[in-house]
């Protein structure tokens, strides 16, 4: 039995042996103490997923007031939201117009008129010959009612 309790009891112990061994124990044991300290960082709590409960007003005047700061505050994060939303479209307009801008020629008319002034040409040629017969005609027309007034006048004359 002396040998099984001799093989369960190989470490030293401080309170079984040379002095000298007992004091170099207990340095080491300083000593890891030391480093355990050393070697734990602090612990910081910090309460992010803390919900502050507010408390419960007593009287119907803290209620009211309680009720109107949340409205209030409501209200500011509306109107904080609204503009936010006002601005960002504010933003893509300018963007949309800034791409139009880039998309459109420089002269907006350049291209229309590259397409349209050989039809326009022609047709100004079509329309001054046409004015000039319908002048012609006109006075034509002229000229044939004065040479009938004419021939009226001169049978009116023979007549009498």
């Amino acid at each position: 039995m002396q040998a099984a309790e001799d093989h369960w009891d190989m470490a030293p112990r401080p309170d079984v042996g040379d002095e000298d061994e007992e004091e170099e124990y207990e340095e080491d044991e300083e000593e890891e103490d030391d480093d355990e300290l050393q070697e734990k960082p602090k612990i910081v709590l910090k309460w992010r997923n803390r919900q502050v409960k507010e408390k419960e007003p007593k009287t119907d005047e803290e209620k009211k007031e309680q009720e109107a700061a949340k409205k209030r505050k409501r209200d500011e994060r509306e109107k904080k939201k609204k503009l936010e939303k006002e601005e960002e479209m504010a933003e893509i307009k300018q963007a949309e117009e800034a791409a139009a801008d880039l998309l459109l020629p420089k002269k907006l008319n350049s291209d229309l008129k590259k397409m349209v002034d050989p039809k326009l040409e022609l047709l100004k040629r079509r329309t001054q010959v046409a004015l000039v017969k319908m002048i012609k005609e006109k006075i034509d027309e002229q000229e044939d009612d004065e040479d009938e007034e004419e021939e009226d006048e001169d049978e009116d004359d023979d007549n009498e």
